[in-house]
């Protein structure tokens, strides 16, 4: 049994609570994809975890259920994630979003990348993936909505920023890259302009999808994508869910980024601390689309 310290707020939880996830739990569901705390009670069997030891659970080890909104928690051992000394229970609560950046980099992507275009770079997932791409060497121009999230994305190691409310995003691309484009766009938007995407990459450039906040692409997407055949551009749409029969590839992506967390190297940029008993402020202000970084619940 795990006495939680930190829970972690994201959209599936709210597409949860609205019920327009694809992939809905059986209801009634306690909503809650992550959180952390300490062993408070192990089961008789149980020799590789001890009482008071510092842990990190997801529920993409309990079958992709949600149910970590809760000050304890039952979990199969196999399921939980023991964190080093290095890294404090809030840190560890942002692993989630530092797994889907790992994902979307390391293996959505291509490979080879060597800059990219992050829509939404100041949001929790978007604030995850500035900083793996920097991390792996990537020249980075983020996509946000104020003056204020262009300085948040800056700080966490963006390069470039741009303002998609007040400038044309295409063209401010490639003024920065001297007319080449960008070898990735990580979008979670998607709508009715993301034909436009294509113009703004690079010879064999990918936009990889993640989610569609915006709703559905316009009717011009396939001719827009053929008019840039010539640069053979891909596209992808990501899930999460492509791990649930793939343990050791779930390990790796979150693993990874706990490597990176434990050495200093990256950070989960905290918003607020929420108590869960307000929990619908939290969602509330997510989908405000103000959050600059991590919503986390407190018991």
């Amino acid at each position: 049994m795990i006495r939680t310290d930190t829970m972690a707020v994201g959209w599936p939880d709210i597409l949860i609570r609205t019920g327009q996830y694809k992939w809905m739990p059986p209801l009634p569901v306690t909503l809650g994809n992550e959180l952390t705390g300490t062993i408070e009670a192990i089961g008789s069997e149980v020799s590789n975890l001890s009482r008071g030891q510092r842990v990190y659970l997801g529920s993409r080890e309990l079958g992709f259920q949600s149910g970590c909104y809760t000050d304890l928690k039952v979990a199969p051992a196999r399921a939980v994630l023991p964190l080093p000394d290095e890294v404090d229970l809030e840190q560890a609560a942002g692993l989630g979003y530092f797994s889907l950046a790992w994902a979307l980099l390391h293996d959505a992507a291509r490979g080879g990348e060597t800059s990219a275009l992050i829509i939404g770079a100041a949001g929790g997932a978007g604030s995850c993936l500035v900083q793996i791409a920097k991390q792996a060497g990537m020249t980075v121009i983020g996509a946000v909505s104020s003056d204020e999230k262009a300085q948040f994305a800056r700080s966490l190691g963006a390069d470039h920023c741009i303002d998609y409310r007040s400038e044309d995003v295409a063209r401010r691309v490639l003024d920065i890259t001297n007319g080449r484009g960008v070898d990735l766009i990580l979008d979670p938007v998607v709508g009715p302009h993301f034909d436009r995407s294509f113009g703004m990459l690079a010879r064999w450039g990918t936009v990889v999808v993640y989610n569609a906040t915006g709703g559905p692409p316009g009717e011009g997407l396939f001719a827009s994508w053929r008019a840039t055949a010539a640069k053979c551009h891909g596209l992808r749409y990501f899930s999460m869910h492509v791990y649930e029969d793939d343990a050791a590839g779930r390990r790796r992506i979150i693993r990874a980024p706990l490597e990176l967390m434990a050495a200093g190297k990256i950070r989960t940029p905290v918003a607020r601390r929420i108590a869960l008993s307000e929990v619908a402020r939290a969602h509330a202000l997510i989908e405000s689309g103000k959050a600059l970084g991590k919503i986390l619940l407190k018991p």
